[in-house]
């Protein structure tokens, strides 16, 4: 099992039990794509699908360039990979429709590794040799032969910030591009700072004045946040692939998750797939103390005085 995410609860001794029967690798996998669906989650899923589909029954959208921002693991690359897999490949008459398309960007691609990317992602089987301004002219033709309504790019900021000259003309030219067609919207998922970038672009902002959703970090000062956390941290416990939980919604436990993940849900994961592979191969039937604080331990800063999961 390689694709997809694990959802599922483990909520009564034999469902824990067979859990933790399971070959290593399977489990493995089942932690390190654990994914659950708190508020915040939800709500950007429901913002994605208002992009792609504002009315419920209704069509598809189409020249609209719309953006999901946060920090770094803060979980936006989950929710556009989920929402992508909840869309799929539709077979038909007219052969293969792909319904939303999934990039995501990398530090060291090119605008023709991005039209590369376009082309693989609609189905194609190889790719054209072709110069860079023709490969994104196919690219953006193959997005109307899949009949593509949306189309995610996830980590857009290394395709638009500190990029200059031809290269990013080229990136927009892309983008813009396929917001032209009046085929379908464009998802540009990435750093807060991609804001500025599309706000001082008219061209990018002019389709649709950039409608956008922020992912903010859980806060401990605010109750209804806190309890929020708590219960991110039980549902992360209740999919664990062990026989018992391991608490790590204890008051104690959630004060040290919150201190050093500041309130990002990727930066806990961080932690608990680090000491849940160690209580697997430890043989534990939970994540002990020990394993978070190894965890911890090993990602601590130079010269950190506080000491999570060991100090109070």
């Amino acid at each position: 099992m390689t694709t997809g995410f694990h959802t599922t609860t483990f909520d009564t001794p034999d469902a824990r039990a067979a859990a933790a029967a399971l070959p290593v690798g399977e489990r493995q996998w089942m932690v390190k794509r654990l994914l659950v669906g708190y508020p915040t989650f939800r709500r950007l899923l429901d913002n994605i699908q208002r992009l792609h589909r504002p009315v419920e029954g209704g069509t598809h959208d189409t020249g609209v360039i719309g953006g999901v921002l946060a920090l770094p693991r803060s979980g936006k690359s989950f929710a556009c990979e989920s929402y992508w897999r909840r869309n799929p490949v539709r077979i038909t008459e007219g052969g293969e429709c792909h319904p939303v398309v999934y990039l995501q960007v990398r530090d060291d691609w090119t605008p023709h590794h991005m039209a590369e990317a376009i082309y693989f992602a609609t189905g194609a089987k190889s790719i054209p040799r072709l110069k860079t301004s023709a490969m994104i002219t196919g690219a953006i033709r193959r997005l109307l032969e899949a009949r593509t309504e949306l189309v995610i790019v996830d980590d857009a900021h290394f395709a638009f910030l500190g990029t200059k000259g031809r290269t990013l003309s080229n990136y927009r030219s892309i983008i813009k591009g396929i917001a032209d067609t009046n085929a379908c919207n464009v998802l540009l998922s990435g750093l807060p700072d991609l804001r500025a970038f599309v706000e001082a672009d008219s061209q990018i902002q002019g389709r649709g004045d950039f409608p956008c959703w922020h992912i903010e970090p859980l806060r401990w000062g605010m109750a209804d946040e806190r309890e929020q956390f708590s219960l991110l941290l039980h549902a992360i416990d209740r999919r664990l692939p062990f026989r018992d939980l391991s608490g790590l919604a204890s008051p104690r436990n959630a004060t040290h998750f919150h201190r050093i993940s500041q309130g990002v849900i990727g930066r806990v994961m961080n932690v608990v797939r680090d000491a849940a592979n160690r209580a697997i191969d430890a043989g534990s039937s939970m994540i002990l103390e020990e394993h978070l604080q190894e965890a911890a331990d090993c990602r601590a800063t130079p010269g950190q005085d506080f000491r999570p999961f060991r100090d109070k």
